[in-house]
This record gives structure tokens, sequence and C-alpha cells, in this order.
């Protein structure tokens, strides 16, 4: 949508035009002419104004937070070069991703005493909320909720990876429980294995 606010922000009004510069899901999910008619109306210089700034200060937002990321990564490649290439041959987990969870977590896995601290800390051990034998909830408990974000997303993108584990299991709880934390905590396992041992990543049957 950012494209829309640009073209909006210097002029263009054309709806036709507008909705042109919509992403092709966007339209499939909402419909090509309800798309068009949330985009006519009328803008004033004002509001033009206003957008332009607004696109210009989420912009500048965007590059300071791409520069963060930049930095991150060349620390973590100069100071955790092993764990940081370790932590990528993990299905889901990309370089971003890694150096994101060492900055989080560091690399000493000797701060947790087992795996199982390690879900705790970050909030992704289920709570089981039952009374009289019937379970009311399994909301996680809270945590870092940074590295649970992430470790969501990475665990996303595992999920995708065929013949992978994290695949297997994705869909084999994807009908009967939150399957995305469920593989978090799964990959949150693997991760600490893996910086514990200092091996890389192996396959493992779900």
């Amino acid at each position: 949508m950012r494209r829309v606010v640009k073209a909006l922000s210097i002029g263009q009004t054309d709806p036709v035009e507008l909705a042109a510069l919509v992403h092709g899901r966007t339209k499939n999910k909402h419909g090509l002419q309800t798309i068009k008619d949330a985009l006519t109306g009328i803008l004033s210089s004002t509001d033009r104004d206003l957008l332009g700034m607004s696109l210009s200060e989420a912009e500048f937002h965007q590059q300071q937070l791409t520069a963060c990321k930049d930095k991150l990564l060349e620390l973590c490649g100069n100071y955790y070069k092993e764990e940081l290439e370790l932590l990528q041959g993990i299905p889901g987990i990309k370089e971003h991703s890694a150096a994101g969870i060492i900055a989080e977590i560091g690399v000493d896995m000797e701060a947790f005493q087992t795996a199982s601290h390690l879900v705790g800390w970050a909030g992704l051990r289920p709570r089981n909320d039952q009374s009289a034998g019937k379970i009311k909830g399994r909301k996680t408990l809270h945590g870092n909720k940074y590295l649970r974000i992430m470790l969501i997303q990475c665990a996303w993108g595992a999920s995708r990876t065929r013949e992978s584990s994290f695949f297997i299991k994705y869909n084999t709880l994807k009908k009967r429980m939150n399957h995305n934390k469920a593989n978090a905590r799964r990959l949150l396992v693997v991760i600490w294995n893996i910086l514990a041992k200092k091996q890389p990543y192996k396959a493992l049957a779900a």
C-alpha cells in the first residue's frame, strides 16, 4: 500500500490507476471493485502534504531499522561467527533472524540449565489450565515477546520447508492446536541443543 500512499501524496486520484498499484493478493482478498470504491474520494492539498510527511517518516524509520539490523549482523559476524553459521543451518532461520536470536539469548547456554528452561524464559511453555478434568486454556505464559515473535516467524518459514520435521509437525498439529507456537517451541529446543553442543543441525523424524 506504500505505493498507493506515495501516488496519493503527489496528486494521483484516479481510482483505476491507484488500484493498479495494489498487490494482487489484496485484490483477490477484497475484490477490485471494493478497492476502487475505497480509493474514490477527495484529497485536499493539506491531505497530500500530510500523507507525504507520514510517508517520509515511515521511510526514515525503515532506513534506521535496516541500519540496525545490518550492524547487528556485522557484530555477530565479528564475535559469534560460528554460532551465526550454525543457526542458519536450521530450517526457517536466515542470517538476520540468527543474529536476532543471538542478541536475545546469547551463545552460552549454561545460562539456561535445560532447553525447557529456555522455552519457559521465552514464554513459549503452554499453561495447562484445567478444572474438573476440563481444559480451559493453554495460552503461553509471559516471557520475552521479541524472541517469541521472531521464533514464530521462523517457525512459519520452517513449516514450509518440505520434508523437514517442522513441515510434518505443522501438518499434524494445525487442526487441533496453535501449530505456530508448537513449532516455535520445537525450534527453540533445537536452537538450545545446537548452541550448547556447537554441532550443526541434523534433521530428525517428527
